[in-house]
């Protein structure tokens, strides 16, 4: 009866480590400029999967379009092998009316892979957006109030 249970014991524990390890997830990698708008901090990291930094031809190139009459600056850019390049535009997708602000990023590379944006305010998730390489990943606007 003992060995049994441990038996059993020791099958349950295999099954859990292997599906904690299957629904783990993947190792992302990324950069991740900081952006001063409207007073508020905007944190916005462009993750890939783990082990494509090689295939990467280049900085990652985050476009930001801000209304007009709002500040906006960057606060940092990432200065590791890969980098980021961060550009502010103003008034390109609202003509000045709407209060919104556009965040899209791009990802030059030899060989097609997934890319995800996560963009914070304040230190808070606001939005997460998905794509490819060589593909602008456009995130849903954010309105400022």
């Amino acid at each position: 009866m003992k060995f049994r249970a441990a038996v059993v014991a020791a099958v349950v524990a295999a099954v859990m480590l292997t599906v904690s390890a299957v629904y783990a997830g993947v190792l992302w990698c990324g950069e991740d400029p900081v952006l001063n708008i409207d007073g508020h901090s905007y944190n916005v990291v462009v993750k890939w999967p783990q082990g494509n930094e090689s295939f990467i031809s280049g900085p990652i190139n985050v476009n930001v379009d801000v209304p007009q009459g709002i500040v906006a600056n960057v606060v940092s850019e990432s200065s590791d092998t890969i980098g980021s390049h961060t550009t502010i535009g103003v008034g390109g997708h609202d003509n000045g009316k709407a209060k919104r602000v556009w965040i899209a990023a791009e990802v030059k590379a030899s060989k097609q892979f997934p890319i995800v944006v996560d963009v914070s305010k304040d230190g808070s998730p606001l939005l997460t957006c998905r794509g490819t390489t060589n593909n602008e990943v456009k995130c849903a606007p954010i309105a400022l109030k």
